[in-house]
């Protein structure tokens, strides 16, 4: 019996299944809820995913157009809506609420697998206790939980991050391209699943790690990888991207986000940020211009002090000799940065300030969202010196003996732990919303109705809500979306002069219409609109007055029109798509 415990306990004795019940420890506030709803943003975004899953499952088609909100707006151009991801295999097997919590359970397995390859792999570290320290400091921080906690679900991407910077690493110190191949295609997933501000803010942190590491070493080699990684990233992502440019650039797109002009600045060097595990999502403890939210990142006082010291220690005399150098200093340098950045609006010459003169920068309005990055190049710069510190002491190092490697052992497992404790608490009270027994799946009902009276800013999920009733709530909650045209205590469809009773069929994409016409009649479709939509036969026209869309009988009769939408750019960015793939594919047989 003992020699088969000890085989099971060898067996199961692995970092990666410990980590599975550190997750699930970690994300057990948030599971324990089941199919309620979330607070504050929570209701848009699984109104997204909603909205791709109704177009999906109920009706067989691709998530083009999202007819359930404003009057009608796009879906698959939305920057905001995650296209690939996780929660739709959820989804299929339990109610959405419940199949996100699993989602958010998921990304956090994954990046503290990303963390493991990195540290292991790329910096040669062997000591499980300091991995797993590590990794928490970057995967168990308090910045994630506190944006989940909100409905910031577009920050999930950020998980894919350590696994991206351990293909590009991988890449950059073996001079392979094919690791930055796969980094590009984990860097167009980022995309895909609406992580527009990770990926910048990725592209930001290596562009200043890769100029700094190609100076130092005198050689254009780390300037390379990264345009081949933002190549690759840019080009695999081209169908979303593409697309969700057209939408932003369009003179139909309206933001309706309101700009706050005064300046963001986190006092006393941001120290209370990394050290106070007490505040909550919505305190204001300094007078700042947006919530704890977007600034708390805990890290716990043992994390903090590790990783300012290491910045420093680069530069001791003990890491003059080595061959490496480069990587470390250009890790600290860019870490400092990034820390600079996360300050804010310290003075015109501030990084923060500087920054808003770049297009793309300009739209992360605030600065301490990058202490999300901050902490990992931070952490990977601990990982330098740590593993340096350990070469020098050569033989010396065997004055660790087993009780000091165990005291070691115990303390960096219980300082991770003190991370997950404390930030595991933001995911309680969160999902406290009742989801109607009769809801818990999508609703298959095919009847369109209007909702113009609800307040999509009221409590109780109106947004999810109205979806799952096949509503179009025309107040909504959407900070990008289209101009209204839509015209209230008109049918969806209509004719003029002669109000023609007219049957109709709906789907997301497309909209079929019958009526007995006169000649010259004019069928309008009472929804907003852009560039994308067609009708078959028949010239599809802009009404100068309304705004709205509608076609004209050329003949009296009974007829049968259809409306149909395909986003623009997406052509273009599949034929970029399967061009680039081609080209990794040739470059993958060439890298051998």
């Amino acid at each position: 019996m003992s020699k088969i415990l000890k085989e099971w306990v060898h067996k199961f004795n692995h970092p990666f299944i410990y980590y599975v019940f550190l997750c699930f420890y970690f994300c057990w506030p948030l599971l324990k809820t089941g199919n309620k709803l979330g607070i504050e943003d929570w209701d848009q975004q699984l109104f997204y995913y909603g909205a791709v899953l109704k177009s999906v499952f109920e009706f067989h088609e691709f998530p083009f157009w999202n007819p359930w909100y404003c009057g009608g707006n796009v879906l698959w151009q939305n920057p905001q809506v995650a296209l690939l991801s996780p929660v739709y295999l959820f989804a299929v097997f339990f109610s959405l609420p419940l199949a996100m919590k699993l989602n958010i359970m998921v990304h956090y397995y994954v990046g503290l697998l990303g963390m493991h390859f990195l540290l292991t792999r790329v910096f040669k570290i062997s000591f499980l206790p300091l991995i797993f320290f590590l990794s928490s400091l970057v995967i168990f921080g308090g910045t994630h939980a506190l944006h989940l906690a909100t409905g910031h679900s577009t920050f999930l991407p950020f998980f894919y991050v350590p696994f991206i910077l351990f293909l590009f690493f991988s890449s950059l110190l073996k001079h392979r391209l094919r690791p930055c191949i796969l980094a590009g295609v984990l860097g167009s997933l980022v995309i895909y699943n609406a992580g527009i501000h990770i990926i910048i803010m990725l592209f930001f942190s290596l562009g200043i790690f890769c100029g700094l590491s190609g100076t130092l070493q005198r050689t254009l080699h780390p300037i390379k990888t990264l345009c081949m990684f933002v190549f690759f990233t840019l080009a695999f992502s081209a169908p979303k991207l593409l697309p969700a440019q057209m939408f932003l650039s369009s003179p139909f797109m309206e933001d309706t986000r309101t700009l706050v002009e005064a300046k963001d600045v986190i006092p006393g060097f941001g120290v209370r940020v990394y050290l106070d595990p007490f505040l909550k999502y919505y305190d204001k403890p300094f007078p700042s211009t947006y919530l704890w939210r977007e600034y708390g990142n805990f890290i716990g006082s043992f994390g903090y002090i590790l990783i300012m010291m290491s910045l420093i220690w680069v530069f001791s005399r003990n890491h003059l000799k080595r061959e490496d150098r480069w990587l470390g200093v250009s890790l600290s340098f860019t870490s400092l940065i990034l820390y600079g950045v996360s300050l804010g609006d310290l003075g015109f010459l501030a990084p923060f300030s500087l920054l808003k003169w770049i297009p793309f920068f300009a739209k992360l309005r605030c600065c301490g969202r990058y202490t999300i990055f901050f902490v990992p190049f931070a952490v990977l710069t601990s990982a330098w010196v740590l593993i340096g510190i350990w070469k020098h002491l050569g033989k010396k190092a065997q004055v660790f003996d087993k009780p000091l490697q165990r005291f070691l052992s115990v303390l960096l497992i219980l300082l991770s732990l003190e991370l997950v404790m404390y930030n595991r608490k933001h995911f309680q009270d969160i999902f406290t919303i009742d989801l109607p027994a009769a809801a818990e799946k999508i609703s298959s009902i095919v009847d369109y109705k209007i909702d113009a009276t609800t307040d999509p800013y009221g409590p109780g999920s109106p947004m999810y809500k109205d979806l799952l009733q096949n509503k179009n709530i025309l107040s909504c909650y959407e900070p990008l979306q289209l101009q209204h045209r839509f015209l209230s205590g008109k049918n969806l469809v209509f004719s003029t002069p002669e109000n023609t009773t007219l049957s109709y069929e709906l789907t997301p994409n497309t909209l079929m219409v019958k009526g007995n016409l006169q000649a010259g009649e004019r069928i309008f479709f009472n929804q907003n609109n852009m560039s994308g939509w067609s009708s078959d036969g028949l010239a599809l026209t802009r009404d100068s007055d309304s705004g709205l869309l509608y076609v004209e009988a050329e003949k009296p009769g009974e007829q049968t029109f259809r409306f149909s939408f395909f986003p623009s750019g997406l052509l273009l960015g599949l034929l970029i798509f399967l061009i680039s793939g081609s080209g990794a594919i040739f470059f993958w047989r060439r890298d051998r």
